[in-house]
């Protein structure tokens, strides 16, 4: 059984912008004090806030599964799936 879980998709989709605002830095051409700032007290929230949310779903998941070898099948294809997605990011 899926759980939709949409108050987590909209965090999700707002986390993602603070990631790129992270590398964009917008708030430099104001001054440098308010990016510190800005960066170092919100934007910071947002690779944490991914790393317990995938956790999170993983567990989720793993939770209704009954079977030992069915759990390692889940964990093996979704750390394949996260390396893909880390070198592919890594190359581009």
């Amino acid at each position: 059984m899926r759980k939709d879980y949409k108050s987590l998709d909209l965090f999700k989709f707002i986390f993602a912008f603070l990631v790129m605002m992270i590398h964009a830095k917008p708030f430099l051409d104001v001054s440098e004090k308010v990016n510190w700032w800005i960066s170092n007290s919100f934007l910071n929230l947002a690779v944490p806030f991914f790393f317990i949310t995938s956790g999170f779903l993983l567990f989720d998941k793993l939770y209704c599964i009954e079977e030992t070898v069915a759990k390692r099948a889940a964990v093996k294809k979704y750390v394949k799936h996260i390396l893909k997605m880390y070198i592919v990011w890594t190359i581009i």
